[in-house]
């Protein structure tokens, strides 16, 4: 070890996360409060559009798990990881039946992804139109936009677009910022009834 190695361990202070660490404090996080979501406001199936890495699916204490992705390599994945649980099942959106609904919509770690205005617009139509109850997006208020635009809140975007739907909840991550360690926003239909658990950090 060398002495600027030395030096950089004594000015790091013992209760800082490594990179791993955080990232695995973020994903408990994430789940126990959609785990608890889901508890408390009975939810019996949801709909994840963006699959990501198909770990979450396997984690969602839920009874029927739909997830969708344009990518038929990330969904491959996914299936591989939840060993074709006949729970989970995985579907690009192309092949996503024109009525499938479920009690709550999902999008997790998707939304700064969307660069181009029609994979956006896609994005949260699937969301809207398929959620009977709630939808909770796990993101920061804004994208990227698309060529020559500017950053753009969705939450401006969804009370124009989605106006049967009210914003039930906003909670600030409690995370350093970064596009992983977004909030969480909770919308509900109308004046569905929506509980919105407590905050905790495991």
């Amino acid at each position: 070890m060398t002495a600027l190695d030395t030096s950089l361990l004594a000015l790091r202070r013992p209760d800082t996360p490594s990179p791993a660490q955080l990232a695995a404090r973020l994903a408990r996080y994430r789940t126990n409060f959609l785990n608890r979501f889901i508890r408390q406001n009975d939810t019996a199936d949801l709909i994840q559009f963006g699959c990501a890495d198909g770990k979450l699916p396997q984690r969602l204490k839920v009874g029927a798990y739909l997830g969708v992705d344009a990518a038929p390599e990330v969904l491959a994945q996914c299936r591989h990881a939840g060993r074709n649980d006949p729970s989970r099942q995985f579907l690009t959106a192309k092949n996503l039946p024109a009525r499938a609904t479920a009690d709550l919509a999902l999008s997790v770690e998707a939304i700064h992804r969307l660069v181009a205005e029609t994979e956006f617009n896609a994005h949260f139509r699937g969301l809207f139109d398929t959620a009977r109850r709630h939808v909770i997006i796990h993101g920061s208020d804004g994208w990227p936009g698309w060529a020559g635009a500017a950053s753009r809140r969705f939450t401006a975007h969804v009370q124009r677009y989605f106006p049967a739907w009210r914003l039930a909840a906003h909670i600030p991550s409690p995370f350093p910022p970064t596009a992983a360690a977004g909030d969480f926003f909770v919308y509900a239909r109308g004046q569905t009834a929506c509980v919105i658990p407590a905050l905790a950090l495991i």
